[in-house]
């Protein structure tokens, strides 16, 4: 599919696993892309890459948590490539840099830190290129959230809140510029295997509870996750906007007792066949 030709696509994290599995189908797919970090090394390597393959990407180093920088990543996307149509807000605080804890514990400056990086920075992106989006007739606006936004998950009371907000915040965006032709979709992640989780995926037994919280036995990857964000940016998905599209192998339509009740009934009907 080349259904994004022509295309200007900006991708935050696009040093990690997640955004670069999104900036290479994005750039499959026919979009220029221009990913947004911190890490400059890593981000060139991204960028290089993509250009090793014969696709069109830049990088600019900038912190999403910082609105000043946000407005200067946005001016230099419209300056270098002349507009901006799909904005992908990927990255995310929740790493060993950010540790969280219960409310109680959890100090200002680290809740603080994480909305700024999960809320804010979506916000100032949406800020910054809607009026070139207006101007051009249009655009997508493509934000990753979380299972953890409509479900309680210990210790990250910062993390669960920003993506809750994140939600609520596009479906706002959705309603305020559908006359103008933009979009705005929310992708919610469920169990995801990505590089910085690994030991969670490879241990045996948070494997298995893992496992039990879906309904598709394998974990998701980051593939799944680009796959989703390119339907939403192209125009196979021109009807749809203010929605949530949900990554996660039937966890949130999984009911946490289906797994129990399911062996009720194999245990009753074993019980019954035996007598």
């Amino acid at each position: 599919m080349r259904d994004l030709d022509g295309k200007i696509a900006l991708i935050t994290g696009a040093t990690q696993a997640m955004g670069e599995a999104i900036a290479h189908r994005l750039a499959a797919d026919g979009a220029t892309v221009l990913g947004v970090g911190r890490n400059e090394n890593r981000g060139r390597a991204v960028a290089d890459s993509l250009i090793a393959n014969g696709y069109k990407a830049d990088f600019i180093r900038a912190d999403v948590g910082v609105e000043e920088q946000v407005a200067v990543t946005v001016a230099a996307a419209v300056e270098r490539f002349g507009g901006l149509d799909i904005v992908v807000n990927n990255a995310a605080a929740l790493d060993s840099s950010t540790p969280e804890s219960p409310a109680h514990l959890e100090s200002t400056e680290i809740f603080d830190s994480i909305m700024k990086v999960n809320l804010y920075g979506p916000f100032w992106f949406a800020k910054y290129a809607i009026p070139t989006m207006i101007a051009s007739g249009g655009g997508s606006i493509i934000n990753i959230s979380s299972y953890a936004a409509q479900r309680g998950v210990g210790g990250i009371p910062a993390y669960t809140a920003s993506k809750g907000a994140l939600e609520a915040l596009t479906r706002q965006i959705a309603v305020d510029y559908a006359e103008h032709g933009i979009r705005a979709n929310t992708v919610v992640l469920g169990s995801m295997s990505v590089p910085r989780n690994s030991a969670l995926h490879q241990d045996e037994r948070m494997a298995a509870k893992l496992r039990d919280g879906r309904m598709i036995a394998r974990f998701g990857n980051p593939e799944d996750t680009a796959r989703a964000v390119a339907f939403l940016a192209s125009s196979e998905s021109s009807y749809i906007t203010g929605t949530t599209l949900n990554v996660d192998g039937g966890l949130l339509a999984k009911a946490p007792v289906a797994r129990v009740a399911q062996q009720l009934v194999e245990n009753l009907a074993a019980g019954a066949k035996a007598s």
